[in-house]
Formats: C-alpha cells, structure tokens, sequence
C-alpha cells in the first residue's frame, strides 16, 4: 500500500547473558509489563470512534481464543465496500484500528490475569504504565495472590528477574498476530523458562513451541501448575530454548542474514538468477538459497509462507526440492513462484507424493501434493487452470514435464513437475 518493495522481516536479538540456575526462586511467576484491571475507562473515552464497536469484539473473542487473529479485522473495517477508499485513507482507517486495539493491550493483559487460578502467586513487574507520563501509578488488580513490583529499567536488573523467576509469563500486546516479541527472546537468552500465548512464528525459533506456548486461559492455568510441580522437566525445556534462541537469534546470526539480504540486493542482476527455495544445507552451486533459517549455504532467510524476497520478474530458474510441501497455502506458494519468475523461466519442483507414504509420514508436512494436483496451474489443462483461477490463482504455467519417480524401498514416492512460468502480455 505504501509502495515500498523488499520488505523483510528479521528476527529478534538479544543482549542478555546466560545467567546459571539459581538455588532458590524469587518468584514462582511472573509477568513484567504494563498491566491495567479496567477496560472501561480507555474504551469509553475512545468509544466515538465508529471502529470502537468492531475492536470491542475482537477483545472479548481474543480472551475466548487466544491465537485468534486481529489484522482481518482491521483490514475489513479499512476496506468497507459500501466505501469508496483509496490507499491513503485504507491505511488511515487501519491505522486507527490498531491505534486502539494496542491502547487496550494493558487491559487485555489484565482481564487475562484475573482470570488465573488462585492456587499460585503472581508478581506484577510494572503494572500500571502511567508513570510513562507523569501520572499516578495506583491502577491494580485487586487479589490476595498478586503482588507488585516497581518496573526495572536496567539491563542487568532484567536479566536477573527473568532468571530468579521460575516462570515468566508473556502475554504478547494483542495487535500482534504472529510475531514473537523479544521478552521471549530475552527471558530464553537468560536460561530462563516462559509461557508465552502461541504465535505461528514461535515454531520456527524453538522446538519446544508447544511446551511453552498457551492458546486459552485453562491451558495457560494448567500448564503453570504442571511445571510449578515439575522441575526437571521445567529445567529440560528452558535448556533446549535457550540453546534454540542463541543459535536462531544470535547478533552474529542476525547481521550474517542482513550482509546476505543487502549483498543480493546489490548484486549484478545481468548475471542469471537461480534460486534454491527451503534449500537447507544442500544448494546446488551457482543457486541463491532461501530458508527459513540461517545455515551454511543460506543466503536469504525468509519465511515463503509470507511474500517471497524477490522482485516480480527478477528469476530465471527455480528450484524447489522437498519444500512445497512445507508451507501451508498451495496457491500461495504457486502465486509467488509465478510473480518472482520472468517470462519463460523453469521451475524444478520435486514433492513427496500422496500416492505414497512420503506425504504422510514426515510430522512438518503441511500441504499435499500429487501429479494432479500441478494440472490446476498449467495452460495444457484448462479447466483445471480456470478452476484454480477461481480460487485466487493468479498466474499460469506451462508443462514441460510431469512425473513420479520411486524415490526409496520405503514405498516412499515424489511427484517431479518441470514448469515454464507463462508470462503473455495480458498476464503481466
């Protein structure tokens, strides 16, 4: 909407230092943030604005399911159809959405807070954020089992809390949908052991995703009483995040991917241009390879479930062996295989096929494919194509060559699609 291209997300870093397990806590749980106990007053003093209504909805059902997301919403209050709406007032009215659901993050945080069980005792670090602007900071929840604290400002502060805490508790400010925010990160550069509300993002920093993400208020309560009674466990997993978030989120790490990202972007673009997609640590030379993370052999570090860090038209070959079938929305993934590739270039893909046990059988699998499933995408084909079209396919291809092959005596079977993107003028 901005007309800003190559734009990339990165990833969190940390400065925080391995701290060693304490002998004995400080805290048996955290949180550290701004918290109020109230929706009312902040919503009543922003109820005029004709969203108010809309965001209100959103609160109340982010309480009922954590991992529902906000952006849809905003991105239909910002495009009304009974509205005539050009970029700039699409992004004004967005704006606004966001401007008030992040106003209430405070409040959502305690209305979640008030909901945890009364058997543990909480401290509050912070709390009331008035202090910010020079206002009385009395606003608490009111409970026997939560206490406050004053906020920490230094680093060394910070990192000892999270460390002398056996659980920190993280609840992401609600205008965030996917991305993990960096008290996650530093809690785990610590050594320190979270629950945080799941984010699609969290998988891709840890293996330990689903042992320390909540997605409802009961998990959330259930899971605080297990690893308060569960310490070698507790200990097990806050070991395999910290190792997990040094290796992902390191600032060598960090600014390894960005020397990478501005050293494409500033390469020769007359030479041609391969690109190995989930190329891991097995790129073919002469490719430009493209992960999710940063290993040897990894130029760009992207996640392809998002816009691909390509220009339109900028490609001439691209490889995708074993990694299609990674991400979650197949014509998504076509859609920008056909924007980033120029007229006529090959496309090599390879994909366990569901007409063996390949497809199935890998627990990261998440899309399935078979030799059919490439007819909805090429011009020989054209009422498969036309159907796809119909479900937001917006490019087409042309068959060089499908086919399986048997892979393994593991009845282990991939489908091989070898593709021209095909680029008329009135595709363009």
């Amino acid at each position: 909407m901005l007309g800003f291209e190559r734009v990339y997300p990165i990833l969190h870093g940390s400065e925080f230092k391995k701290i060693a397990t304490p002998d004995s806590y400080t805290y048996d749980v955290s949180f550290v943030g701004h918290v109020l106990p109230n929706l009312q007053p902040i919503f009543e003093e922003y109820q005029h604005l004709s969203c108010s209504h809309c965001v209100a909805a959103d609160f109340w059902s982010r309480i009922v399911a954590l991992d529902k997301k906000i952006n849809p919403s905003a991105i239909a209050y910002a495009s009304q159809p009974d509205l005539t709406i050009d970029n700039a007032e699409f992004l004004a009215r967005k704006s606004t959405y966001y401007y008030l659901i992040n106003l209430l993050s405070p409040c959502f945080r305690g209305e979640l807070i008030k909901r945890l069980d009364s058997n543990f005792n909480l401290a509050i670090v912070g709390g009331d954020p008035g202090y910010l602007s020079g206002l009385s900071s009395e606003r608490k929840i009111e409970s026997e089992t939560i206490t406050y604290y004053p906020p920490v400002v230094e680093y060394t502060s910070t990192q000892n809390l999270y460390a002398n805490c056996k659980i920190n508790l993280n609840i992401t400010s609600i205008q965030f949908d996917d991305a993990v925010v960096n008290r996650v990160i530093d809690v785990a550069s610590v050594g320190g052991f979270i629950l945080t509300d799941w984010k699609p993002d969290l998988c891709k920093l840890t293996s330990v995703s689903e042992q320390i993400s909540y997605r409802s208020i009961e998990e959330l309560n259930r899971k605080i009483i297990y690893y308060l009674t569960h310490e070698q466990e507790r200990l097990a997993i806050a070991a395999q995040l910290h190792q997990d978030i040094r290796e992902k989120c390191s600032y060598d790490n960090i600014i390894a991917a960005l020397i990478n990202r501005i050293s494409y972007m500033s390469s020769d673009r007359s030479e041609i241009v391969k690109v190995d997609l989930g190329c891991g640590i097995h790129k073919p030379e002469g490719f430009i390879g493209v992960d999710v993370s940063f290993n040897p052999g990894v130029d760009i570090v992207a996640d392809l479930n998002q816009t691909f860090p390509f220009p339109d038209n900028s490609v001439d070959f691209v490889r995708a062996h074993d990694a299609i079938e990674h991400l979650s929305d197949r014509i998504h993934t076509m859609n920008e295989i056909w924007r980033i590739c120029q007229p006529n270039a090959e496309i090599d893909i390879r994909v366990s096929s569901t007409d063996g046990r390949g497809a199935f059988q890998d627990p990261t699998h998440i899309s399935f494919w078979n030799i059919n499933s490439f007819q909805y995408y090429c011009i020989e084909f054209p009422a498969y194509l036309e159907l796809c079209q119909s479900y937001g396919f917006k490019g087409a291809f042309r068959k060089i060559r499908l086919y399986d092959e048997e892979e393994s005596p593991d009845k282990v079977i991939h489908t091989r699609a070898i593709l021209a993107a095909y680029k008329p003028e009135n595709l363009l």
